[in-house]
């Protein structure tokens, strides 16, 4: 999670000390909560946490994207349901 621009985070990833390899963006979402969101994503992706201090997951990118993209969708679905 960002409020800066996504350029911005991952300049800020890769300067950091220890990044052998720079990371790059693969997608991005623009979400209303961003703490709920970053937290139930988080939550979702539990079994592939590389560290418990540590925001890294190793799972592939495609099922990864479908349960972020998932997660998204259900909750701007809710998000309809609830103005209506």
């Amino acid at each position: 999670m960002t409020r800066r621009t996504v350029e911005q985070r991952v300049k800020e990833i890769n300067a950091a000390t220890g990044v052998i390899v720079p990371y790059g963006v693969r997608s991005s979402w623009r979400v209303g909560d961003t703490g709920k969101a970053e937290s139930e994503i988080h939550a979702l992706l539990v079994e592939y946490r590389v560290r418990d201090d540590r925001e890294f997951f190793e799972i592939p990118f495609p099922q990864a994207f479908r349960l972020i993209n998932n997660y998204l969708n259900d909750e701007r679905r809710q998000r309809v349901r609830r103005d209506d």
